[in-house]
């Protein structure tokens, strides 16, 4: 038999977020007022960015719009795992730089060693003081 968790208790609002706050004020003050455009012009929006952010899951990402209904102006980012924000996506400049597969560092150490027991060239000169290189 599994433990079922305790019921959340009416003081607990962990769970709502400020998106859902910000649309709940949203559909109140459609109800008090009855139209859209009632709203946007109270708040300073387009009724249209109402309707839609009161509606769907529709975040703007307008500063001053975001600002005007409520919304956090500067949007949390995910910190990358060596704890800076970066501002170009990709790998993280501070990361391991990745290891070579194994057959290249084995061609690697080969040709190193054929270098090393391949004499140098020699320079032998010949007739008329051609240079000839074997």
């Amino acid at each position: 038999m599994t433990r079922q968790p305790p019921p959340r208790r009416h003081t607990d609002f962990s769970h709502i977020t400020v998106c859902d706050a910000i649309r709940t004020r949203l559909a109140s003050e459609y109800d008090r007022l009855g139209t859209w455009a009632a709203v946007g012009a109270k708040l300073g929006v387009r009724p249209g960015t109402c309707q839609r952010v009161a509606t769907s899951d529709y975040e703007p990402k307008n500063a001053a719009i975001r600002a005007r209904l409520g919304f956090p102006v500067l949007v949390a980012v995910a910190a990358c795992v060596c704890g800076e924000v970066h501002l170009r996506a990709g790998r993280c400049p501070n990361a391991p730089k990745p290891t070579p597969p194994a057959w290249a560092t084995a061609a690697a150490d080969l040709l190193a060693s054929r270098e090393r027991l391949t004499p140098p060239a020699v320079r032998v000169y010949g007739r008329g003081g051609k240079a000839v290189t074997w």
